[in-house]
């Protein structure tokens, strides 16, 4: 038997079991497979369970009224596309447990740190982790289609780990001392960590840029969150919501209630948020009809509600994918349907780097942003490269047009704007030679998907050749600008590497081996240079910023102590120009730091200690 089925029978059957016996059961977490409580049972979630939406709950006006009539129950084909998000996973410290907590930070496609972005909080299940919400209901591709397509804000997502106890480390099974310390995520969430969000990332700040849902017991926590914070968050949803928050009995335990049915409304701390959701499926044996029943005590107090039915669905994607779909596309949007922002702030274009260059795609060990057309993969690969020591594969190609695509930044490539774009291509097997097209692809004024080359060039099999237009003018009228490389008529696997942007006029060297000739680009420099220092009194800690090296791999510090540097990290990504110390470092001391940069294998030491700064600790 498949292990996704065996998850959905043992569910099934524990449910079974309990409802038989009809008492209330304290569940041990030893011996017990809680994944499907965590994250789901098995299933794709794009089941065709169902059209009818349930009773909407007692939403008349707002966006609530506005979702009851658009809240489909299935995600409709095509919105899910390949993630293009990024994924940290960070440590931060939380004040209620004096102890350190993980989250995970999903950084929406072509993340600009130029640009503010709302935050949303999606919170696992009973017995999860912060890792549970990052894949498998579908958060990502979401995110990635809807934010592609402009059917939803770009933000960015927060997957914390809910468990939030002073003395224990993890949940003891399902009783009322875990859902107790889960209960406590709401200190954790607004005292420690949206401040750790605002303070390293770059958010827009308010409650209409901050938003809550979750699965199960993060859905219970979610609405909870809202309910007692609505000043902190303006959007709340709940998918599956476990029974709790009121008084109430299911078949593993009696539930105490963090507050009586009568005291389930907003606190009087802030204004109702524009967004309340709650989304149960008919077919759930984990949390029954609890999500129900949460939406008629809401409609008994007169609070402003949505409710989603999901015929058939269970405690699993099925409910899930269909509640996210929704609450993504109006989270961060006001009651008239427009974005929250209040146009106040001024979305900042990306900066050239010190190349002059906008972005510039290496693919060492990422694929930098870019996704596949068509049937087409891509996957970084140390096969060959025409500079470092990996390129973008290319392949399972069924049409010439299946290739690697980019989706270019709006507010930097500006339509009837001319740029320099550059891209380096090779393959390795098939015929002699095969003809590459550089092209883009827009959508026009009318809504049409149109189609305009870039550069052509033919390529001998084996040998690195570049595909360039340092005056190429974006078509006016055109949104939703991507590039991509694909070939005249094969199918072959290909390479691609050193993909560049920069402003018209531009010339971009061809990095590596072009066609047998060698070019290679030296950069001017090879250790980091504008160091920057920002302190924070509140936690005794320093951030170092500083301007990329071109191709860097790595970059490293180095503290001098007692007469020596000493090597604090060589791990940062080549990708990454800060660095955060930890927290709580005596304030006071003085400290001499080195950044220094890995380069085509080498690291650029000397330099870097020429370049050292001196900090003293706040």
């Amino acid at each position: 038997m498949k292990h996704s089925k065996m998850k959905k029978v043992l569910s099934a059957t524990v449910a079974l079991m309990m409802i038989g016996a009809s008492i209330p059961l304290t569940v041990n977490a030893a011996g017990f497979d809680w994944s499907g409580f965590a994250g789901g049972f098995g299933t794709t979630g794009n089941e065709n369970i169902g059209s009818d939406a349930g009773n909407g709950g007692n939403a008349q006006s707002g966006l609530n009224a506005k979702i009851k009539n658009d809240m489909p129950t299935t995600v409709p084909g095509g919105v899910e596309q390949t993630s293009r998000c990024k994924v940290e996973n960070k440590t931060y410290y939380c004040k209620f447990t004096g102890k350190n907590k993980k989250c995970n930070v999903i950084l929406p496609p072509n993340y600009n740190s130029n640009k503010k972005y709302p935050v949303m909080f999606v919170l696992h299940g009973i017995m999860g982790s912060e890792n549970d919400m990052v894949s498998g209901m579908g958060v990502q591709e979401l995110m990635t289609g809807l934010m592609s397509s402009g059917k939803a804000e770009e933000f960015i997502v927060v997957t914390p780990n809910m468990f939030t106890s002073k003395t224990m480390n993890g949940p003891s099974g399902i009783n009322e001392q875990t859902c107790k310390e889960y209960d406590n995520f709401l200190y954790d969430v607004t005292e420690s960590l949206l401040p750790y969000i605002k303070e390293n990332y770059s958010v827009k700040e308010g409650r209409e840029n901050t938003a809550i849902t979750g699965f199960s017991m993060g859905g219970r926590e979610a609405i909870y969150c809202g309910l007692m914070r609505p000043d902190v968050f303006g959007y709340v949803g709940g998918a599956c919501p476990a029974p709790g928050i009121t008084p109430g009995k299911d078949n593993f335990m009696t539930h105490p209630g963090c507050m009586q049915e009568s005291e389930m409304k907003f606190r009087n701390v802030g204004p109702e948020p524009e967004v309340f959701m709650i989304t149960g499926g008919t077919n759930d044996g984990v949390v029954g009809t609890f999500p129900q029943q949460y939406s008629q005590i809401l409609t008994r107090n007169g609070v402003n509600h949505v409710y989603q039915s999901i015929p058939g669905g269970g405690h699993d994607a099925n409910s899930v994918k269909p509640h996210l779909y929704t609450f993504m596309r109006y989270a961060f949007k006001k009651g008239d349907g427009t974005s929250s922002g209040g146009g106040s702030e001024e979305i900042k274009p990306i900066e050239p780097d010190q190349n002059g260059w906008y972005f510039h795609c290496g693919f060492e060990g990422t694929s930098d942003g870019f996704t596949g057309r068509g049937s087409a993969s891509v996957a970084s690969s140390s096969d060959t490269a025409s500079a470092g020591s990996s390129s973008l594969y290319v392949s399972g190609r069924q049409s010439a047009w299946n290739g690697a695509s980019y989706t270019l930044d709006s507010t930097t490539f500006k339509a009837g704007n001319a740029y320099s774009f550059s891209a380096m291509v090779s393959y390795l097997s098939g015929d002699a030679t095969d003809k590459f097209h550089f092209t883009m692809q827009y959508t026009d004024a009318s809504g049409t998907t149109n189609y305009t080359k870039i550069a052509t060039e033919t390529v001998s099999k084996g040998k690195w050749v570049q595909l360039a237009n340092k005056n190429f003018t974006i078509p006016a009228g055109a949104s939703n600008v991507q590039i991509y490389v694909e070939t005249d008529s094969s199918t072959t696997s290909f390479y691609v590497d050193e993909v560049v942007g920069a402003p018209a006029g531009t010339t971009i060297n061809a990095n590596g081996n072009n066609g047998g000739s060698t070019n290679p680009y030296q950069p001017e420099y090879t250790y980091p240079q504008n160091i920057k220092v920002n302190y924070s009194t509140q936690y005794h800690q320093v951030q170092f910023t500083w301007s990329a090296v071109p191709n860097a791999q790595n970059y490293g510090i180095a503290v001098y102590l007692a007469g020596k540097w000493r090597i604090q990290t060589q791990s940062i990504s080549g990708s990454t120009t800060s660095y955060v110390t930890p927290k709580n470092l005596t304030p006071g001391m003085s400290y001499k730091v080195a950044i220094a940069a890995k380069v085509n294998g080498k690291w650029d030491v000397n330099n870097a200690i020429k370049n050292a700064v001196t900090v003293t600790v706040r």
